[in-house]
């Protein structure tokens, strides 16, 4: 039979004695809403999806399986450390093959062909910057050619959200260069 903790016993072991992480209040309505509470993303080299941990409630506390809970705790680490390597070898100027975005413990990058978008989450939650494009040859930071007309909604209503007009990238140092 599988031994339970309390939500709040949980939260403690997650969380460090409160120190990082979302406030107890969260995962409580986290748990309300849902059956269970969600402990952050999986990896992105399995694209296991989000790390969650089914609760019940028993009498007037939230419960979780124990033995679940470690597994997701080790699973969280796991990715922490999966994370860390991603950012290290982008820094080291090494490309993670895997499609779609690429997360770091910044924001995170997309590669398309001899180019890569980059973005900084910070910046974007600031909406400073939603990121630029990199040549994968020389690492420098590209230019962007808007030569296409604009897309129905971008003329009608004032902005789609993505780069309608992008005709081009282009490396100036290399001379790299990507037609769209």
């Amino acid at each position: 039979m599988a031994e339970f903790i309390s939500l709040r016993v949980a939260y403690d072991r997650l969380t460090d004695g409160g120190r990082e992480g979302n406030a107890y209040n969260w995962y409580r309505r986290d748990a309300q809403r849902s059956g269970y509470i969600s402990l952050g993303q999986g990896s992105q080299l399995t694209t296991s999806g989000p790390i969650r941990v089914t609760v019940h409630k028993a009498g007037r506390q939230w419960m979780v399986s124990e033995s679940d809970f470690e597994n997701a705790l080790a699973e969280r680490r796991s990715v922490a450390v999966e994370l860390r390597q991603i950012t290290e070898d982008y820094e080291n100027r090494r490309l993670a093959v895997a499609s779609g975005q690429v997360r770091t413990t910044w924001g995170g990058y997309s590669v398309s062909r001899d180019f890569h978008f980059v973005w900084n989450d910070m910046d974007a939650y600031r909406r400073r910057s939603s990121g630029h494009w990199r040549c994968n040859t020389c690492w420098k930071r590209a230019a962007t050619e808007h030569e296409k007309p604009e897309c129905h909604t971008c003329s009608d209503w004032g902005g789609c959200g993505s780069e309608c007009t992008l005709s081009g990238i282009v490396c100036t140092d290399c001379g790299t260069r990507k037609d769209l």
